[in-house]
């Protein structure tokens, strides 16, 4: 291999030669530029998949572990796009939770209102049902799913409402 030093620019080139005065004119473009800056040109290495693309997989209902397996991405990379997603549909399985709801009265009882979380938990209990745990999807038109996920009598079940 032969060294070359730098003569100077011409416009969007770099003029070089090598010792024996050869003289040559390489063209700027953004893979050199990239190079010069040291970041890397090989992009075998970057992740196959785009923050956008891990948070609307999240919404979906995919876990975490799914997108790294089918994406090949590194796992820091994912969990931090994938957090606020997260967070979101957490946010929205709290809201669903605490939606007040009015319990029909009858001839001696009085209408009343309760909070869905409230009402479901007591249902749960009432069937013998243990372990539960919520989660949430986006709907594709609007809004959100809520599931929750419970056990009874060794068997897991899910319950699915729209929100």
């Amino acid at each position: 291999m032969k060294d070359i030093k730098f003569l100077g620019t011409d416009g969007d080139f770099l003029l070089l030669e090598t010792a024996e005065g050869q003289r040559y004119r390489l063209l700027l473009d953004d893979s050199v530029r990239r190079a010069i800056r040291g970041e890397s040109g090989n992009r075998l290495d970057a992740p196959g998949i785009s923050p956008r693309e891990i948070q609307e997989e999240i919404r979906v209902g995919r876990s975490i572990e799914e997108v790294i397996a089918s994406s090949g991405a590194p796992e820091e990379y994912v969990r931090k796009f994938a957090q606020p997603v997260l967070d979101e549909l957490n946010h929205a399985v709290l809201n669903a939770l605490t939606v007040r709801l009015e319990i029909a009265g009858d001839r001696f009882n009085e209408p009343t209102a309760r909070e869905f979380g409230e009402i479901i938990k007591s249902r749960l209990a009432a069937s013998g049902a243990g372990i539960e745990r919520w989660s949430a999807m986006k709907a594709p038109d609007n809004g959100f799913f809520i599931y929750c996920e419970f056990e009874i009598d060794g068997e897991t079940k899910k319950a699915t409402w729209s929100y």
